[in-house]
C-alpha cells in the first residue's frame, strides 16, 4: 500500500510540477514576442481602401500566378491585386519558408485589394495557400 502511495506521488511530481516549473522558466533561448503593433510610421507597406485611391501599378491573380510577377514602382507607390481566378488568393510579404509579417491580405474571387508601398526595397510576397505562386514588387 505505502509502495503504491510513492509512486503515485512521484506520478504526481512528475506530470504535473516539473512541467509547471520548467515551463516557467524562460531558459533564455526562447524569443520574446511582442503583440503590440507598431506605429503606422514605421510600417512600410500598408493597405488602403482601392476605392479612394489611384493605384501606380497592377497585378492581376489568373491561372494561380500573379501577372506580372515582378512589378516596378515609386516609393509612396500604390499596387492593386485583382483576383480574376475562382480560387481564394492571398498576397503575403515574404516567401512561404520565411513570411516577413509586412503584409497579408485575402482575395476572394474578383476581389480586389491595394498596398501602398512607403519605403524603397524589393518586397517579395506569396499566396499562403498556394505556395508557388510568388512575385514582387521592386519599390524605388
Amino acid at each position: 500500500m505505502r509502495g503504491q502511495a510513492t509512486m503515485w506521488r512521484g506520478f504526481f511530481i512528475m506530470v504535473f510540477a516539473i512541467p509547471g516549473f520548467l515551463g516557467g522558466c524562460g531558459g533564455g533561448s526562447g524569443s520574446i514576442t511582442n503583440s503590440t503593433p507598431a506605429p503606422s510610421s514605421a510600417l512600410t507597406v500598408q493597405e488602403v481602401d482601392c476605392a479612394t485611391v489611384t493605384p501606380s501599378a497592377a497585378v492581376n491573380i489568373l491561372s494561380f500566378a500573379f501577372s506580372p510577377g515582378s512589378q516596378p514602382i515609386a516609393v509612396g507607390g500604390i499596387v492593386k491585386w485583382t483576383n480574376s481566378d475562382a480560387a481564394t488568393h492571398t498576397v503575403t510579404g515574404g516567401t512561404s519558408v520565411a513570411p516577413d509579417g509586412k503584409f497579408d491580405v485575402s482575395l476572394v474571387p474578383a476581389a480586389s485589394k491595394c498596398l501602398k508601398f512607403t519605403a524603397a526595397g524589393t518586397f517579395g510576397y506569396y499566396c499562403k495557400i498556394h505556395t508557388s505562386m510568388t512575385g514582387q514588387a521592386v519599390v524605388q
